[in-house]
């Protein structure tokens, strides 16, 4: 008897573990096959790129969770239109404790709570008190407090003698700036030129770049000497060094965008250039010129993700930063005119996209500051630089077989570079009038310590030693003050859990309008992200049908832009994602906007004239809508509109999902999308 039961038993348990062996067999195919993807360029050249620049292999820090629990639902409308994790059972809402959700087979429930049920009448609108935050910054930007919460308790704004005499410090935010939306990549390589063309001797240039040149890519076809000329990064950068301008650089090191096109090589091309000017410069200023390869990344394939530069022209000062890298395959103008087709078609577009088998067709953001926020840019790149952080691990395994799959000078590890003075500027402070001009706020990412690209000692930042989700703390708050609309504008949209609360909370609120715009098919549904974008946006679309509206474009032109904007009153223009890596992990850096000019909108409310503009502007170019009838229109219209056949954008019911024995939401996604914060941190 007790070998017959014995028996039996054993057979109800080989068909379970047959299914769990065959699902860890999976997860490693799926794993193996992704990284030969990307070893062999079997990957789309588009999303080799993406991929490459988000980090979306990494093996360190990983958390392993499975599409959303119960548990994990903030509202509960958005619980009672989901289902259990395991065994697709309806999630019940509990109203006591302040209310919650479970799953019904919840054991760990019973006998707590008996007020739990399945009924959408228990759902009302939230009591909780909605903060009018009106027209000041003070009210939307985070406070000091805040901000010294996002990095462990440093305060950034007072770091001189405090962390690192050489790490300044970067103000909670400044008032009186000058700001000027870059709409697209054509716009942001004139504004580059711009700047560097305005440089005269004893001014200073600095940029951090997650991609940059080839050295030969034009900037301009039209803005030489005789207005008929290509005016390359090379002849740019040389020749501003030649008037005795100091510029200096930080380029980034990837091992993965090194295959693709050798990028390597393209860095220490440009900086054997820059070197040369340096020594012909007659200017001692000039002769200051250098530029850094940077292998500080969180990880193999972390990310040093900032995109942004510096200008000190005599007593102006001026920055940009957004999403757009000064490199091969961002320039687009903002009709798209070619929508994701090979860029051969266009006798301008082959000219900035120079590699034959890239398309053309790339939607992204940057604004131009003029003023002290631009100080704090100019800081935020001082401190990378005076980093005693090593640049990476000389003679390490990595590098050794990143010189065997791409060239040689993979392994070549830069020395820590000669200080660079902080920016001076008039202190700004915090204050309850807003002059002319906007409001900005500086918005970072770093990790709480990290292992330098090729491993080695966890190091930390002296100027963030706890790390630092600005960033992430800055876009909850101004989502949990929205009445009106959000608008997102992301590459990748995926799950994190305090932006998918406060986008829930404030729709449970009664915010009206919640709309998003992103890429159906982008490098992280290679990976196996899909569920995490469906994570953030599918309940709160079942939720909330008539106020959630998601998009895609029709056609394959790339939104890689990072924007976020709050009742056209607050904008956030960056480089970072929505994702954990983004957030809390890999190096970002973005700015918060309140402009202190105001007008009346459409739908007659009071709003700041510059988030408002670029929300027009915006809306116009992903739907193909003139923008002059989507700022006639109110809110609701032009949503409408951007809903009409004839818009170049379809919206979204049903967001898209891996199949049942797919492994790859636990592997390639959730191994790579890691949360970089301090154990029990912000």
């Amino acid at each position: 008897v007790k070998r017959f039961f014995c028996l039996r038993t054993f057979n109800y348990l080989r068909i379970p573990m047959r299914y769990l062996w065959y699902k860890a067999l999976l997860r490693m195919a799926a794993f193996v096959s992704v990284a030969s993807a990307i070893r062999m360029d079997r990957i789309d050249v588009q999303e080799l790129s993406g991929a490459a620049e988000d980090g979306l292999i990494n093996l360190s820090s990983a958390r392993f969770e499975t599409t959303l629990s119960c548990g994990r639902m903030a509202t509960c409308a958005t619980c009672l239109v989901s289902s259990s994790a395991y065994g697709g059972f309806g999630c019940q809402w509990c109203a006591d404790n302040g209310g919650y959700c479970r799953s019904p087979w919840d054991v760990t429930a019973f006998g707590r709570s008996t007020n739990c049920s399945t009924d959408a009448g228990q759902c009302s609108r939230s009591e909780e008190p909605q903060i009018l935050a009106g027209m000041a910054p003070q009210t939307w930007f985070l406070n000091t407090s805040e901000v010294k919460v996002s990095m462990g308790g440093y305060d950034r704004s007072h770091q001189d003698g405090h962390v690192d005499p050489r790490a300044p410090g970067i103000h909670t935010f400044t008032l009186g700036n000058k700001v000027k939306f870059l709409q697209s990549g054509k716009d942001v390589f004139l504004q580059f030129l711009k700047d560097l063309q305005e440089a005269r001797e004893g001014d200073r240039f600095l940029g951090a770049l997650w991609g940059f040149g080839p050295e030969y890519l034009p900037l301009s076809l039209w803005e030489g000497p005789s207005k008929n000329e290509t005016v390359t990064i090379k002849d740019a950068v040389s020749g501003a060094i030649a008037r005795g301008v100091k510029a200096r650089f930080l380029l980034y090191r990837n091992l993965v965008e090194m295959k693709r096109k050798g990028k390597e090589a393209v860095s220490r091309d440009f900086q054997r250039s820059i070197a040369d000017a340096a020594r012909r410069s007659p200017s001692e200023s000039g002769q200051q010129s250098l530029a850094v390869v940077d292998g500080r990344a969180p990880g193999v394939l972390g990310s040093i993700h900032q995109k942004f530069w510096f200008t000190q022209a005599g007593n102006t000062l001026k920055a940009a930063v957004g999403g757009i890298d000064i490199m091969d395959r961002r320039w687009d103008t903002v009709d798209h005119r070619l929508g994701g087709k090979l860029a051969a078609l266009d006798l301008e577009c082959s000219k900035f996209t120079p590699f034959p088998e890239q398309v053309c067709g790339w939607l992204d953001r940057q604004v131009h500051i003029e003023g002290p926020a631009a100080a704090d840019i100019g800081n935020s790149f001082v401190q990378r630089w005076n980093s005693q952080v090593p640049m990476d691990l000389e003679g390490s395994l990595a590098l050794q077989l990143g010189a065997h799959w791409t060239n040689k000078e993979t392994t070549d590890v830069d020395d820590n570079p000669p200080a660079e003075p902080a920016v001076t500027t008039q202190e700004s402070k915090d204050g309850l009038e807003n002059p002319t001009g906007a409001a900005i706020q500086i918005l970072r990412t770093y990790p709480c310590g990290y292992h330098i690209l090729s491993s080695g000692p966890l190091q930390k930042e002296q100027f963030a030693p706890n790390g630092e989700v600005s960033y992430l703390k800055a876009i909850v708050k101004a989502i949990g003050l929205s009445t009106r609309f959000i608008y997102i504008e992301d590459q990748f949209a995926m799950y994190v859990a305090e932006v998918f609360e406060a986008l829930a909370k404030t729709l449970e609120r009664g915010l009206q309008q919640l709309v998003v715009v992103y890429n159906l098919n982008s490098p992280v549904s290679t990976a196996g992200c899909t569920e995490s974008q469906r994570d953030l946006l599918q309940p709160l679309i079942d939720a909330y049908p008539d106020k959630v509206h998601v998009f895609v474009r029709r056609d394959e032109t790339y939104i890689h832009a990072k924007m976020v904007l709050v009742d056209d009153i607050w904008v956030s223009i960056g480089s970072a994602n929505f994702g954990r890596r983004s957030f809390t992990s890999d190096a970002e850096i973005g700015v918060a906007i309140v402009d202190g000019e105001t007008a009346i909108s459409a739908d007659s409310v009071s709003v700041a004239k510059f988030a408002w503009d670029v929300r027009v502007r915006a809306w116009g170019e992903v739907s193909g809508i003139a923008v002059e009838e989507i700022r006639r229109s109110e809110v609701a219209e032009a949503i409408a509109m951007m809903e009409r056949p004839t818009s170049k954008l379809r919206r979204i019911i049903e967001m898209p999902k891996l199949a049942p024995l797919d492994p790859r939401g636990t592997t390639t996604c959730e191994l790579s999308d890691t949360d970089g914060r301090c154990p029990g941190g912000a």
